[in-house]
């Protein structure tokens, strides 16, 4: 550990890092700063990296060379056109607590691989989980990609190409009974949030992500003349861009069939809408406009969900919008979808992923092997069995 001593002298306040380069006997040896800043990460690189690397590090950073912290600013630059002002401000957050304190002030050339998994196993293991351990080792990866690339050329390497990320456990999907599937279609509208009551109608009655149903635009939209409504994927909400003509895999562009109380959901919100108009407008725009506003995914998840879930009275279950998604395919499971009929309409490329992740929440049975197991596990009235009578060759006593 390292520990920052301030000196007020006649000239200034001098910032002085005191460190031990062996163990808890070894001698405390220093080294002073002008300002509380570069102290502050000379004293992080130490924790980090260890002394004698934080030492040669500072060495480093002394002669003229592209630091991350630049290498940040024009890969943001590069990203910004086709980024939302909200994807935008995450990344400078993101990179701000995780990256520029341990990193940044570094030369991008003379990062190993050894510094990255430094930083993985010392700053972000012991305060994140593995899923947003690997989400800021991407960020990190994403920027010394692209500045590697043969097109931009602005370094040699990539140093996080090899680093060894936490081991995520898959956690089983958990979905709604159907009770709880309507508590909380009748909370949201008896809270006057019915907006948030026909996101949960959509999800649920087709399976789809968030982002993918925040993403529908109207002319996406088929409502047939036998009353059937059928949604093809053709856009999708993504966080740092907005709408894009994209899904998140080869699924982008399958349609199908909207079920439930989705389907009048759908049919009543294109009403009068063009084609490129979306489906779920913000419900409280910030700005006046007459370009309708999507409603984000993330205000959906923190504004209006939880104000659901407490009014339904769940909140010992704790269920996220994913969970809408798990609901659709235990429903599917219920009413007699095969499982190739069940991936194709959730999105999955191959059904092993939908064996993979739904597994232990479709059994598998059919209806003729659940009625025959059914019928040997209840129990029956039988003639009474005389004693000395014999059962399959024994004699009863």
């Amino acid at each position: 550990m390292a520990r920052i001593r301030e000196h007020a002298g006649r000239r200034g306040t001098t910032y002085y890092v005191l460190f031990r380069t062996g163990g808890k006997g070894s001698h405390e040896k220093s080294k002073a700063f002008n300002d509380s800043a570069n102290a502050e990460k000379f004293k992080v690189a130490v924790e980090t990296f260890g002394p004698d690397v934080a030492l040669q590090m500072l060495e480093n950073g002394k002669k003229a060379g592209r630091t991350i912290d630049s290498l940040f600013t024009e890969w943001l630059a590069h990203k910004k056109p086709s980024m939302t002002v909200e994807g935008h401000r995450d990344y400078e957050r993101a990179y701000a607590k995780w990256i520029q304190k341990q990193l940044g002030w570094r030369d991008a050339e003379l990062v190993t691989e050894k510094d990255v998994q430094a930083w993985v196993d010392k700053t972000l293991s012991p305060a994140l989980g593995p899923k947003s351990v690997a989400k800021q080792h991407a960020l990190l990866h994403g920027m010394y990609k692209w500045a590697s690339s043969r097109t931009v050329g602005l370094i040699e390497n990539d140093p996080c190409t090899e680093t060894k990320l936490p081991k995520r456990r898959k956690r089983p999907p958990r979905g709604l009974m159907i009770p709880e599937l309507h508590a909380m279609l009748t909370a949201a509208k008896s809270i006057d949030a019915a907006d948030a009551a026909d996101v949960i109608a959509v999800m649920a009655g087709t399976g789809w992500r968030p982002g993918e149903v925040m993403g529908l635009r109207a002319g996406a939209i088929d409502v047939m003349p036998d009353g059937n409504v059928y949604a093809t994927m053709m856009s999708v909400y993504r966080r740092s861009e907005g709408i894009v003509e994209d899904g998140k895999t080869d699924a982008a562009g399958r349609r199908l069939r909207v079920l439930g109380e989705g389907a009048d959901v759908l049919a009543r919100r294109v009403v009068g809408k063009g084609v490129n108009d979306p489906v779920f407008p913000h419900p409280n725009p910030r700005t006046k406009s007459d370009v309708p506003s999507p409603w984000r995914p993330a205000s959906f998840t923190r504004h209006y969900w939880p104000k659901v879930v407490e009014a339904a009275k769940l909140q010992d279950r704790g269920p996220t919008p994913y969970w809408l998604r798990h609901t659709h395919v235990a429903l599917c499971h219920a009413a007699g979808f095969t499982l190739p009929e069940i991936q194709r309409r959730i999105g999955h490329e191959s059904i092993q992923t939908t064996i993979d992740v739904y597994g232990r929440m479709i059994d598998g049975m059919s209806d003729e092997s659940a009625r025959k197991l059914d019928a040997l596990l209840t129990p029956r009235a039988t003639p009474a069995v005389a004693a000395g009578d014999v059962v399959r060759g024994e004699l009863v006593d």
